[in-house]
């Protein structure tokens, strides 16, 4: 998901907080916001299935989530082509 805008000031605000976060509890990280999206990612595509960590991640495609994630999967039904519908009553 590329995005050509400057972050807002809120964004700047949430980076420094996970920063701070990741250092204080994950020592020697680098990469703070982009091992949580990818920690966050993975949780949802082995819970809900690609289709949930698609929408969840705002990927194009489900793909691209595929593509990223496949290897965190810990269950079939987590690969299912199929999205998951709820029933309305």
């Amino acid at each position: 998901m590329a995005n050509d805008k400057a972050p807002t000031a809120r964004q700047n605000a949430i980076y420094r907080t996970a920063s701070a976060f990741v250092r204080k509890h994950l020592p020697g990280r680098s990469k703070s916001l982009h091992e949580l999206r990818k920690y966050a990612g993975a949780r949802v595509a082995t819970e809900h299935g690609l289709y949930a960590a698609k929408e969840f991640l705002g990927h194009a495609t489900v793909s691209t989530t595929e593509k990223h994630y496949a290897a965190y999967l810990k269950n079939v039904r987590a690969v299912s082509a199929v999205p998951m519908v709820t029933p309305t009553a």
